[in-house]
């Protein structure tokens, strides 16, 4: 499920009906979730990018941050965990499908 963003990590739900994927998009990070049949993903929710620009050696370059959100899926399949950086905190959250 390719959408378009530079980097990305997925997973299935336990019924394999689901899927779920992260992507950075820049300034923009999002969460896209494609059921099994459908050939349109859809967006989850839209979160704090886990990449940050810095000057390293004056040089713009972009580091990782602690705060990728690697969505996981609940043993039954209806909600998807995953991190995210909410005012400068890491944070856990948990969404309904």
């Amino acid at each position: 499920m390719a959408i378009g963003g530079t980097h990305a990590h997925a997973a299935s739900s336990p019924q394999d009906d689901v899927f779920v994927q992260d992507e950075v998009f820049g300034k923009t990070d999002a969460l896209f979730v494609s059921r099994k049949g459908s050939p349109q993903a859809q967006v989850l929710c839209q979160i704090e990018p886990w990449m940050e620009l810095k000057q390293v050696d004056g040089k713009r370059v972009w580091s990782p941050t602690p705060y990728h959100p690697h969505a996981r899926f609940t043993p039954s399949g209806t909600k998807v965990a995953f991190n995210a950086k909410s005012n400068n905190a890491g944070n856990i959250y948990l969404v309904e499908l």
